[in-house]
Order: C-alpha cells, then sequence, then structure tokens
C-alpha cells in the first residue's frame, strides 16, 4: 500500500524512534534528587538555574504521565517522511510576474 502511494518500490515505515515514558520519569526524578542535594549554594543565579531546571523536570514528568494516562504515543507526533506530489501531479506555477511586484 504504502509503496504505492509514495512511489518507492519496497518502501517500509520503519519505527525509528522508540520512546519509553517511563525511563524518562525515572530519570527526570534522579535529576530532581541529584539538584535537591545540593540545597542552596548562596549564589542567586545559580540558585535561578537551579530552579529553572526543577520547573523544567515537573513539567516533563507531568507532560510524560498524561501521555501514559492517555495512551498517546509521542512517535506518533515526529514526522519522519514528508509526501511530496510527483511533478506529473503538481500545479503549474507562473513565477514569471513575482519580479515586477513593489
Amino acid at each position: 500500500m504504502y509503496s504505492y502511494l509514495f512511489g518507492i518500490p519496497g518502501f517500509q515505515i520503519v519505527n525509528v524512534f522508540v520512546i519509553d515514558l517511563r525511563i524518562i520519569i525515572e530519570n527526570s526524578l534522579v535529576e530532581w534528587e541529584e539538584l535537591g542535594e545540593e540545597g542552596h549554594t548562596g549564589n542567586e543565579s545559580e540558585d535561578r538555574k537551579v530552579g529553572r531546571r526543577k520547573d523544567f523536570l515537573v513539567r516533563r514528568v507531568e507532560l510524560a504521565k498524561h501521555f501514559i494516562r492517555t495512551n498517546i504515543e509521542p512517535e506518533w507526533m515526529v514526522l519522519c517522511l514528508l509526501p511530496v506530489l510527483p511533478p506529473e501531479l503538481r500545479g503549474l506555477n507562473d513565477y514569471s510576474f513575482a519580479g515586477t511586484r513593489s
């Protein structure tokens, strides 16, 4: 079916991206614990940086949990191939007037 659609003989869709959300959650929690062990450094910019990283980790975990609850696969959001119409089916565009516009 896909070989007909894309005009490529023997074309197969291969899942290149395999994302395990549980691993993402576990790694985020480990990083959160490492950031928490450091405590306050007394340096205001370092503390802000740690706070921003913790906020990012919270958003990442919440998003991963949402994907798990709703059975959404993140792989579906990655577009690996862009379908392109063959030249015979493309519209003819005349760009000769493009230079005359002001």
